[in-house]
């Protein structure tokens, strides 16, 4: 997937947007504040543009560096089911699984997103 001019993500936390790539296809585009010069794009394994129904969707979890193309990781995860489990065995727990009940699923895939460009920012630093 060639990268184009990506929209800028706000400053919070971790933030999905709509992004257009290189490819003019559809992306999310994930940010993470406490991993600079990092960012994430997830897509519909299959078609390459935005989850159209993510709690079931193949989604792919693409994480780059500023200014490469090359990707630092690729993680396929497959719907609701597969981001729980993802965080279940990254994380400790499971969020659904909380008493306040299911988390909505842009928050869990926001969730998902900010551990992946957190783990790949540390790993970026012990190398």
């Amino acid at each position: 997937m060639a990268i184009g001019n990506i929209t800028s993500a706000s400053t919070d936390p971790t933030t999905l947007v709509s992004c257009v790539t290189g490819s003019g296809r559809s992306t999310w585009l994930a940010k993470e504040r406490d991993a600079p010069g990092l960012f994430g794009h997830i897509y519909r394994t299959e078609s390459y543009v935005i989850p159209l129904a993510p709690e079931t969707d193949s989604m792919t979890f693409t994480i780059f560096e500023v200014g490469t193309k090359k990707p630092l990781g690729t993680h396929i995860i497959e719907g609701r089911s597969g981001l729980n489990s993802w965080y279940r065995a990254n994380v400790g727990h499971a969020p659904d699984e909380e008493p306040d009940g299911p988390r909505p699923i842009l928050e869990l895939i926001e969730d998902v997103a900010a551990h992946l460009l957190l783990r790949h920012f540390e790993q970026k630093l012990t190398d």
